[in-house]
Protein backbone atom coordinates (compact mmCIF):
# COMPACT_ATOMS: atom_id res chain seq x y z
CA UNK A 1 0.00 0.00 0.00
CA UNK A 2 2.81 2.35 0.84
CA UNK A 3 4.37 1.63 -2.56
CA UNK A 4 1.15 2.54 -4.33
CA UNK A 5 0.90 5.78 -2.34
CA UNK A 6 4.52 6.69 -3.18
CA UNK A 7 4.04 5.86 -6.86
CA UNK A 8 0.79 7.83 -6.97
CA UNK A 9 2.44 10.78 -5.21
CA UNK A 10 5.34 10.70 -7.69
CA UNK A 11 2.96 10.55 -10.64
CA UNK A 12 0.95 13.46 -9.27
CA UNK A 13 4.17 15.38 -8.70
CA UNK A 14 5.31 14.57 -12.27
CA UNK A 15 1.92 15.59 -13.67
CA UNK A 16 2.01 18.82 -11.70
CA UNK A 17 5.54 19.53 -12.96
CA UNK A 18 4.45 18.75 -16.53
CA UNK A 19 1.43 21.04 -16.16
CA UNK A 20 3.60 23.84 -14.79
CA UNK A 21 6.06 23.33 -17.67
CA UNK A 22 3.20 23.34 -20.20
CA UNK A 23 1.89 26.62 -18.75
CA UNK A 24 5.37 28.12 -18.81
CA UNK A 25 5.82 27.01 -22.44
CA UNK A 26 2.45 28.49 -23.36
CA UNK A 27 3.30 31.77 -21.64
CA UNK A 28 6.66 31.92 -23.42
CA UNK A 29 4.94 31.27 -26.76
CA UNK A 30 2.45 34.07 -26.04
CA UNK A 31 5.26 36.41 -25.06
CA UNK A 32 7.14 35.45 -28.21
CA UNK A 33 4.05 36.13 -30.33
CA UNK A 34 3.55 39.50 -28.62
CA UNK A 35 7.20 40.43 -29.17
CA UNK A 36 6.94 39.41 -32.82
CA UNK A 37 3.77 41.48 -33.20
CA UNK A 38 5.45 44.46 -31.51
CA UNK A 39 8.47 44.15 -33.81
CA UNK A 40 6.23 43.89 -36.86
CA UNK A 41 4.27 46.97 -35.79
CA UNK A 42 7.50 48.88 -35.16
CA UNK A 43 8.88 47.80 -38.53
CA UNK A 44 5.64 48.84 -40.22
CA UNK A 45 5.84 52.21 -38.47
CA UNK A 46 9.41 52.66 -39.68
CA UNK A 47 8.39 51.60 -43.18
CA UNK A 48 5.54 54.11 -43.15
CA UNK A 49 7.85 56.87 -41.90
CA UNK A 50 10.47 56.05 -44.53
CA UNK A 51 7.81 55.98 -47.24
CA UNK A 52 6.49 59.40 -46.14
CA UNK A 53 10.05 60.79 -46.14
CA UNK A 54 10.71 59.34 -49.59
CA UNK A 55 7.47 60.90 -50.85
CA UNK A 56 8.47 64.28 -49.38
CA UNK A 57 11.92 64.07 -50.97
CA UNK A 58 10.37 63.13 -54.32
CA UNK A 59 8.00 66.10 -54.09
CA UNK A 60 10.86 68.45 -53.19
CA UNK A 61 13.06 67.10 -55.97
CA UNK A 62 10.26 67.44 -58.51
CA UNK A 63 9.70 71.05 -57.46
CA UNK A 64 13.44 71.72 -57.74
CA UNK A 65 13.53 70.20 -61.23
CA UNK A 66 10.59 72.38 -62.27
CA UNK A 67 12.40 75.50 -60.97
CA UNK A 68 15.63 74.53 -62.74
CA UNK A 69 13.76 73.84 -65.98
CA UNK A 70 12.08 77.25 -65.79
CA UNK A 71 15.44 78.95 -65.12
CA UNK A 72 17.02 77.07 -68.04
CA UNK A 73 14.20 78.04 -70.38
CA UNK A 74 14.44 81.68 -69.25
CA UNK A 75 18.21 81.63 -69.80
CA UNK A 76 17.75 80.13 -73.28
CA UNK A 77 15.18 82.80 -74.12
CA UNK A 78 17.51 85.55 -72.90
CA UNK A 79 20.41 84.05 -74.89
CA UNK A 80 18.31 83.88 -78.07
CA UNK A 81 17.18 87.46 -77.56
CA UNK A 82 20.77 88.62 -77.00
CA UNK A 83 21.88 86.72 -80.12
CA UNK A 84 19.13 88.36 -82.18
CA UNK A 85 20.09 91.80 -80.84
CA UNK A 86 23.75 91.13 -81.62
CA UNK A 87 22.92 90.11 -85.20
CA UNK A 88 20.79 93.23 -85.60
CA UNK A 89 23.61 95.40 -84.27
CA UNK A 90 26.10 93.74 -86.68
CA UNK A 91 23.71 94.29 -89.55
CA UNK A 92 23.46 97.99 -88.69
CA UNK A 93 27.23 98.36 -88.37
CA UNK A 94 28.03 96.39 -91.50
CA UNK A 95 27.13 98.52 -94.54
CA UNK A 96 26.22 96.54 -97.60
Amino acid sequence: MLGIAITTTRRLHDLKAAAVQALADRDMALIGEQLAADRAARAQGLTDALWRRLHEQHRDLTAHIVRLTAERDAARGAAEEARAEAEEARAQLDPK
